[in-house]
């Protein structure tokens, strides 16, 4: 965690904050065994073309864990007339912490 955290999140705060430190429950048990099995054959790609209703996909362009190419894979198999998807550069896994603006793309997707 002290070396990849730094590459999870852009945002220092994140880093730093011990209060959202102490929300964090980690597992390590389940990641190991998620890592060594599911992951390896979890794909769901193919079932993205069964939505049916709004999406919004953001993306962070420097995120370790989807990284933007699957974020584009994910995007093509999305019904296109249903998909609201938004790329942000210096941004990690989660826009929401990254990028304040992807906050106001989560609230006007939910609004409309």
């Amino acid at each position: 965690m002290e070396k990849a955290l730094p590459f999870y999140t852009q945002s220092p705060s994140q880093l730093t904050d011990k209060q959202a430190q102490a929300r964090t429950v980690m597992n390590h048990e389940v990641g190991r065994d998620f890592i060594a099995g599911e992951v390896r054959s979890f794909d769901l790609l193919e079932a993205l073309r069964a939505i049916r209703c709004p999406t919004l996909l953001l993306a962070g362009e420097l995120d370790p864990i989807c990284p933007v190419q699957a974020s584009d894979d994910i995007a093509k198999r999305i019904p296109a007339e249903l998909l609201t998807y938004r790329r942000y550069p210096s941004c990690g896994h989660g826009a929401y912490r990254d990028v304040p603006e992807a906050f106001d793309e989560i609230r006007r997707f939910i609004e409309a």
